[in-house]
């Protein structure tokens, strides 16, 4: 098990502004949040982990004082699965769930949650590994970003299933 707590306070924070295209100054902002997690081994062939964040990222003055920051969610969770093998071979199934989170200044606008899950596959001899994994295994459609500009949203969506392929070696 493990748990962390974090606080920062910033007092020139800099972000860049999808919808000027420029780089901004927030000016003062506060970050404090909490990580915990918890690893169990099942058996001989399989662990399993559980990881949760909370972050509370908000603007400390100006117009927006007391708002959250945008396009940083509050909740996160992930949860996963890991099989290996005495003669190398593993394999891995990750779970995440990424919380809401605002994508305007004055918080009138959210972009929705969403879950996804990842695997892969790998075989290690010796020095050497070789993977595939896939990422966004069931090819969920959302949004990872987004952004209101003259009352208009916009999102950035995230890319659908992705295939990794290669090899790993270490010295």
């Amino acid at each position: 098990a493990n748990i962390s707590l974090y606080w920062m306070k910033l007092d020139n924070e800099i972000w860049y502004d999808y919808a000027t295209s420029k780089y901004q100054n927030y000016g003062k902002t506060s970050h404090k949040g909490i990580e915990a997690g918890l690893d169990f081994k099942i058996n001989k062939s399989f662990s399993s982990f559980m990881n949760y964040t909370y972050s509370r990222a908000k603007n400390e003055n100006g117009s927006y004082a007391g708002e959250y920051l945008t396009n940083i969610p509050i909740h996160k969770v992930s949860s996963g699965l890991h099989f290996t093998t005495e003669f190398g071979l593993s394999w891995d199934l990750m779970v995440t769930y990424i919380g809401s989170s605002y994508i305007d200044s004055a918080n009138n606008n959210k972009l929705p949650s969403y879950t996804t899950a990842d695997t892969k596959i790998s075989y290690q001899y010796k020095m050497v590994k070789i993977f595939a994994g896939i990422d966004n295994l069931f090819d969920k459609g959302y949004n990872s970003y987004g952004f209101v500009s003259s009352n208009t949203k916009y999102f950035n969506p995230a890319p659908g299933r992705t295939f990794t392929l290669g090899v790993e070696a270490k010295f």
